[in-house]
């Protein structure tokens, strides 16, 4: 997602859904996983995804 800052013609690249057949979503903080916008994210990023890893909370 940071690439997208880089320049108008990556932000245009990085919003082609085709890019976005797998994803982690590891590596996004916390605070920022909320159900809206993972909701958001499925709805305007992902409608191509085959491979979506959310991580998994550690139990003990």
């Amino acid at each position: 997602m940071r690439f997208a800052k880089v320049c108008r013609l990556w932000r245009d690249v990085s919003l082609l859904p085709s890019l976005w057949t797998k994803a982690d979503l590891n590596y996004v903080k916390e605070k920022h996983r909320s159900d809206l916008r993972i909701h958001w994210l499925i709805l305007n990023r992902l409608v191509e995804c085959q491979d979506l890893n959310m991580g998994e909370k550690e139990t003990n």
